[in-house]
This record gives C-alpha cells, sequence and structure tokens, in this order.
C-alpha cells in the first residue's frame, strides 16, 4: 500500500472510528477495553482469509497479518467469547409475523387487509399468528414487545390491531445494537463497491448541501420522512412477495438476506 493510500486510509478509519468512540466514551468504555474488543475482531477478519482457511497451524499467519503475538492470538482464540447480537433475530421474528397478519389469507379480511385478531381464541388469533411466524418464542412476551414499539394496540373488545409493518426498538440497549446491524451493513456495501468494478457495484447513492438555514430545517425533516416512509413500505411491499417467510410458495435454492437503508443525517458544515 502506497503512503498516499495509507495516509487516506488513516483518516478514514478515524472519521469512522469518531462517533463510535463518542458513543464509547459517553457510556463509560474506556480505551483498554476497546483495544481488547479490536483485537478480537482482528483475529476473527483475519481467521475468515482463504490463505488462512486451509491451514492447520494458522495462529502464526493470524499473527502476521494482524501484528498480534501468537500468544495473544492464542488467547483471544480460547478465552475470549463476543456475546452473538441477538437484535437482528428479534427484529426478523418480528417482521415474520407483521408480515404474515398482512399476507395470510387466515389473519386477513375480505380486502386482505390485517384484520382485528383476538387474543387466543379461534384458529385466526393473535397466539395462531405468532406461533405460525415466530418460531419458538412465548406469545405473551412477544405481544408486550409489538404493544412496547407501536407495531399492535389492545382495543377495548380485547382484540388486538395491526399498526405498523416495522419494528422500531425503543430502549437504549436495542437502539445500540442497531449500531451492530445497520453499520456493518453499510460498511460492507461500501467495501464491496470498492473492490469490484462499477457495472457490478450495489446501489449506494447520497444527496447533501452544506448551506442550508436552520429555520428551513423543519420542513425539509418532514418532506424526507414521509418521502423515505413511503419509500420504505414500497420496498417492502415489493420485497416480502419473494421471501419465503413470507410468502411460503416461493421456491429457490440458497439463502440471502438483502435489502435497502435509508437514513437522514445533519450536522455543522466542516464537522466530520
Amino acid at each position: 500500500m502506497s503512503n498516499q493510500s495509507q495516509q487516506i486510509l488513516m483518516k478514514v478509519t478515524m472519521s469512522v472510528l469518531k462517533p463510535l468512540v463518542r458513543i464509547l466514551i459517553r457510556r463509560g468504555v474506556a480505551i483498554g477495553m476497546f483495544v481488547e474488543w479490536l483485537k478480537w475482531v482482528y483475529v476473527e477478519v483475519a481467521k475468515e482469509e482463504k490463505e488462512i482457511k486451509n491451514l492447520k497451524q494458522p495462529n502464526t499467519r493470524i499473527a502476521v497479518l494482524t501484528g498480534l503475538t501468537r500468544k495473544e492470538v492464542k488467547r483471544i482464540q480460547e478465552n475470549s467469547e463476543i456475546e452473538n447480537i441477538s437484535l437482528a433475530e428479534k427484529k426478523n421474528r418480528s417482521l415474520r409475523v407483521l408480515a404474515g397478519w398482512q399476507n395470510d389469507k387466515l389473519f386477513c379480511d375480505d380486502k386482505n387487509k390485517a384484520k382485528d385478531l383476538n387474543y387466543d381464541e379461534g384458529e385466526s388469533s393473535f397466539t395462531v399468528l405468532v406461533n405460525k411466524y415466530s418460531g419458538d418464542m412465548k406469545v405473551a412476551a412477544f405481544y408486550q414487545e409489538l404493544l412496547r414499539t407501536g407495531s399492535i394496540e389492545k382495543l377495548k373488545n380485547g382484540k388486538v390491531r395491526f399498526l405498523n409493518s416495522g419494528y422500531t426498538p425503543i430502549d437504549e440497549v436495542e437502539k445500540l445494537k442497531i449500531i451492530g446491524e445497520d453499520v456493518p451493513q453499510l460498511i460492507k456495501t461500501i467495501e464491496y463497491n470498492i473492490e469490484n468494478n462499477y457495472q457490478n457495484s450495489l446501489y449506494q447513492k447520497k444527496v447533501s448541501y452544506d448551506n442550508i438555514p436552520e429555520e428551513v430545517i423543519p420542513e425539509i425533516k418532514r418532506f424526507i420522512n414521509k418521502n423515505s416512509h413511503e419509500l420504505i413500505l414500497k420496498v417492502n411491499d415489493f420485497l416480502k412477495q419473494y421471501d419465503r417467510d413470507a410468502n411460503d410458495t416461493v421456491k429457490g435454492s440458497g439463502r440471502k438476506k438483502l435489502g435497502l437503508g435509508v437514513f437522514y443525517f445533519e450536522e455543522n458544515a466542516g464537522e466530520n
């Protein structure tokens, strides 16, 4: 790697890390802990390299690639366990249930809209819906989670009404876990586009202006929120017809996860 590329990569890395480090500092994570996490990531990524996978004793090569000692590599692999982030699975289960509610005729009215459901009475109850589409989730816990996130509401007659096809975590723990899902997906898209030619690139576009007065920001937010939400719902309706959890008539091999992410950003001009 040339000196120029290294300098650019250093600046890019620092720019990417700054908002993350800001979150860490505000929550009392000192640099020692962060460095230990970083070592673990370096070892895990090195293990995924093709030249490592076929080696019988890969620790020496991992040490060379990462700059860690063989002793550290061995210690990290034997003792360091990073808890798997469960938000993705939790989110996917919620989306499967909500998609089933909108598409399964058993849970729709004669206009093919999600109908109000009894909690646990009848063959088209909320309990039946959750058991059918969530896997092994407990119905009561799942019900409370969807209530909490505004996806459903309880009516005066005791029935459950569908409100929103999305799943938006509310508490801080789950919001922090989103970092572990959304940020890597964006960076992986950028990584893919760096490593491949333009004809094979993934969709990655951004629009921004850097001389916007503060007084018009509320109007801009309303416009972006409305149109972005409509786009996400449109993409959701298109994708779910090809998802085998939402549509059991879909056939095919393999299993891919794909989607579209949309976000709004706002900062002082010149800030990074």
